[in-house]
């Protein structure tokens, strides 16, 4: 029976607000620089910095969320094709 590794929602909601606040630290530099002038409008900076700022608001409630509610799971054991739709799937926690 295959068996499939489970990432928790928590776990990637954590890499996807990790990347987010990389992102707004380069664009930090940036503004600190001057060098966005290079790159965006006044306009387009702070449409960018406004949507960055959404973005960690989202994931970082999507990963608390998950943190609250969800059960840490590590895999997920798929039924045999020749099992009866009514057999359970096997799930191992964390």
């Amino acid at each position: 029976m295959p068996t499939y590794s489970i990432v928790p929602i928590a776990h990637s909601a954590d890499k996807h607000l990790a990347l987010v606040e990389r992102i707004r630290a380069n664009l930090a530099d940036l503004y600190e620089t001057g060098r966005w002038k290079l790159y965006y409008s006044e306009a387009e900076l702070l449409a960018q910095a406004r949507e960055l700022a959404s973005l960690h608001d989202k994931w970082a409630a999507i990963s608390e969320r998950a943190r609250q509610t969800l059960p840490a799971l590590e895999q997920w054991t798929a039924p045999s094709p020749d099992a009866s739709p009514d057999e359970p799937t096997r799930l191992h926690a964390a």
